[in-house]
């Protein structure tokens, strides 16, 4: 008879526990996010040809490498992605030259980052992708964070090519969906 009392009193314990357990129905919304900067700052670069070192020969190509670095943080629906586009938007790149963006892979950050496409052409109009497949992703941030990015400076018909040709360009970026 003291059995049957102890069992039921356990029963009778474990009924009162699960009864007060509950179900919690919240809402969670995480908005969609497009931020982009460039690192370490805004500044102006610089690209000039060299001179050459003997009569006869000529620089056609230079580089400044990793001068700056595309960093963003992208939040996205289930599925979609982002990229990242570059475009003259003032100035003219000197006649008899090619101007491009050498746009490498991040090693920094956590998500879907994006793929640096390379060496990609800056033209005169227009728009060009420099990183794709962006996802909902961040790079981190600081000087060593995100897409290096190379500035490249070729000669293509030196005969265009003034030696009073100067003058400045500017490039922007901006962080679209795909289409």
């Amino acid at each position: 008879m003291k059995k049957l009392i102890i069992i039921s009193f356990l029963l009778t314990i474990q009924q009162s526990i699960f009864a007060q357990l509950g179900q919690f129905t919240g809402e969670f919304t995480l908005p969609e996010i497009a931020l982009i900067r460039i690192e370490p700052d805004n500044s102006d670069i610089s690209l000039s040809l060299d001179l050459p070192g003997e009569a006869g020969s000529m620089n056609l190509s230079t580089v400044l490498p990793t001068a700056k670095r595309i960093i963003y943080t992208s939040a996205l629906p289930l599925l979609a992605t982002r990229k990242i586009t570059a475009e003259k938007t003032y100035g003219t790149i000197p006649a008899g030259t090619k101007f491009y963006l050498v746009v490498y892979n991040s090693s920094t950050g956590s998500g879907e980052l994006g793929v640096g496409l390379g060496e990609v052409e800056i033209p005169q109009t227009g728009q060009v992708d420099i990183i794709s497949n962006i996802g909902s992703s961040f790079t981190g941030t600081g000087s060593e964070s995100g897409h290096a990015i190379d500035y490249k400076l070729d000669v293509t018909n030196m005969s265009q090519l003034k030696s009073t040709d100067s003058g400045n360009i500017g490039i922007t970026f901006t962080i679209i969906e795909n289409i």
